[in-house]
């Protein structure tokens, strides 16, 4: 009888540690979302100074977009394909420390040359390996009667998680600018922030 008490006693405090931890893991997939694609559009905040510390013109910058884009159109196509066959944890990881390794490489502003591997590469690892495994992991996390809640708190979080970011990138960018150094040395530190 005992035994019995104890059994069910323990049966709701496992659920309640599982769904704590569905929802841990939710967390960790909405912040690596958020994270992972506003190094790739800095463009859109940081276009005059990207031009000025790389010493591209907006031709070169466009293509660059441009190849960003190819890449992403024919990484989309084979990146479910992938997700079904490999680990959407080994997939997101591969992506999130390629993605930083990238940055760091771009943090050093490098020549156009560089810079047109960075943004195929930025096209492989967030495109191919990213998005579809995302989605993969969150609709395995989530029950069957939690799939609308989860992929909404993925959508808007990962929304917050993005403007956080882009206030602490802005205000990092200000503070170096405003204590006299470059906007090249400031670029390389938001670059970094989001690298890490």
């Amino acid at each position: 009888m005992t035994d019995t008490l104890v059994v069910a006693a323990t049966a709701p405090q496992q659920a309640d540690r599982a769904r704590l931890l569905r929802y841990v893991q939710l967390a960790l997939l909405v912040i690596a979302a958020g994270a992972i694609f506003p190094m790739l559009y800095l463009r859109q905040v940081y276009q005059g100074t990207m031009l000025h510390a790389m010493d591209i013109s907006e031709v070169q910058l466009g293509v660059l977009y441009s190849l960003l884009g190819t890449a992403f159109m024919f990484s989309y196509l084979p990146s479910g394909w992938i997700a079904d066959r490999l680990s959407p944890r080994f997939l997101i990881s591969f992506s999130l420390i390629g993605t930083g390794l990238l940055g760091l490489v771009y943090a050093t502003l490098p020549p156009y040359a560089t810079l047109v591997w960075i943004f195929v590469g930025f096209g492989i690892t967030c495109g191919l390996t990213f998005w579809a495994a995302l989605l993969k992991r969150v609709r395995m996390i989530a029950l069957a009667d939690e799939q609308g809640r989860f992929f909404g708190v993925l959508d808007g979080g990962r929304g917050l998680v993005e403007a956080s970011l882009a206030t602490v990138a802005i205000a990092l960018f200000a503070w170096t600018v405003n204590h006299g150094q470059s906007e090249a040395t400031g670029l390389r530190h938001v670059i970094h922030l989001y690298a890490f």
